[in-house]
């Protein structure tokens, strides 16, 4: 199992210059003997953020597994390409449901596509969680997940980059170019993705958003907290079969990853597990 805080496991993931392997996109964050929970990346392309959650579930005991961008990014990829790839990662570790998903940000877009695939090829899906983001294909124009017309990326700060992939300043020096590559490739599938069909969802749904406008994007046109004009959880309501779970914090869009977001989002998210869990018995 990988341990460590999150910036060790940091440094390790910046000074591993190895061959890919099929397991590259696999970030094991805690071991269990109960049906697991899949962690999908936020833009950054990094499972590091959900490190402080899966410590806070240890009395569930069950596996937390963070996916995490491939290095090198697929080619040609949209977010449906890349949600069965991420698909078929997970059947190889889990291959008999029921599944269980949680998305961050931009994972939340992909964990959604995943679900629908998963759906597709027959399997059940008990949990779908996702924290700070639209469904695919419905955000505002001006509001895609907060990137949209802020500066270019290599034009980014570093605090900038923090606060739009979640990481700390730890995590955020050691892999500054690598989280922004890979917010570049996952803002252009961002974009260009389409609406995707949960009518075959008879899982749990849970949405988590946050409120506060993030200091430290003040002034720019992504900013849309700031602007009052984030508002998720209408937008699920919209494509999910009946209506989420959620939560709503007076935190940043970072500030849900940092402890005091995981202090009061992991008993809600333990919660739903439970439930979803209940539902199946």
């Amino acid at each position: 199992m990988e341990t460590g805080s999150p910036g060790a496991l940091a440094a390790r993931l910046a000074a591993d210059n190895g061959g890919t392997t099929p397991d590259q996109n696999i970030l094991p964050l805690a071991s269990g003997s109960g049906e697991p929970l899949f962690c999908i990346h936020p833009a950054g392309g990094l499972a590091l953020p959900f490190h402080g959650l899966a410590t806070r579930l240890k009395h569930l005991d069950i596996p937390v597994t963070g996916l995490q961008l491939p290095d090198p990014r697929p080619d040609g990829a949209d977010v449906e390409t890349l949600a069965a790839r991420y698909v078929d990662t997970v059947q190889q570790i889990h291959p008999v449901g029921p599944y269980r998903l949680l998305g961050y940000s931009f994972g939340g877009v992909v964990a959604q596509a995943m679900t629908a695939e998963l759906i597709r090829r027959g399997e059940n899906v008990s949990y779908l969680g996702v924290l700070d983001a639209y469904p695919a294909g419905t955000a505002p124009s001006d509001a895609i997940n907060g990137t949209t017309d802020l500066p270019a990326v290599p034009d980014l700060s570093l605090e900038q980059l923090e606060a739009l992939t979640g990481t700390d300043g730890e995590t955020g020096a050691s892999n500054f170019s690598t989280l922004s590559a890979n917010l570049a490739f996952c803002d252009a599938l961002l974009r260009s993705a389409t609406p995707v069909d949960l009518s075959g969802f008879a899982g749990t749904a849970q949405i988590v958003v946050a409120t506060r406008a993030d200091d430290r994007l003040t002034g720019l046109s992504g900013n849309t907290a700031a602007a009052g004009r984030w508002d998720p959880v209408s937008a699920w309501r919209g494509v999910l079969p009946r209506d989420p779970d959620t939560l709503s914090l007076d935190t940043t869009h970072a500030g849900l990853t940092s402890d005091n977001g995981w202090d009061c989002i992991a008993p809600a998210i333990a919660k739903a597990l439970t439930t979803a869990k209940e539902s199946l018995s």
